[in-house]
């Protein structure tokens, strides 16, 4: 029956993004995804999620916040306290992206 339902279940299922939107991390597999992949996986996953009224389920503050919690430990300690509250998603990811090089 699992098999089955693996077939019938269209990919943009509703509940499977939900999936995995809840256990979206940048450790996947037992690897570390860099930033940008992280980013552009969690903004897919944003653009997938729509609600019934046509509009994203998953607001900039909640990606955000998804963004802040997954950070790696040395980002979350430097980083994190600099962050200013009139930073948008992509000012965050820039940030990070510039920490991440160096």
């Amino acid at each position: 029956m699992l098999v089955l339902r693996e077939f019938l279940i269209p990919s943009t299922s509703k509940d499977l993004l939900w999936k995995e939107w809840e256990a979206a991390s940048p450790h996947k597999d037992s690897r570390h995804m860099d930033i940008k992949t992280f980013t552009k996986w969690l903004e897919e996953l944003q653009i997938k999620l729509i609600a019934k009224n046509g509009n994203q389920c998953i607001s900039e503050e909640v990606k955000r916040r998804k963004f802040l919690n997954h950070l790696p430990d040395y980002m979350e300690t430097t980083l994190v306290p600099q962050i200013l509250d009139s930073w948008t998603f992509n000012d965050l990811v820039k940030k990070a992206e510039s920490y991440e090089a160096a």
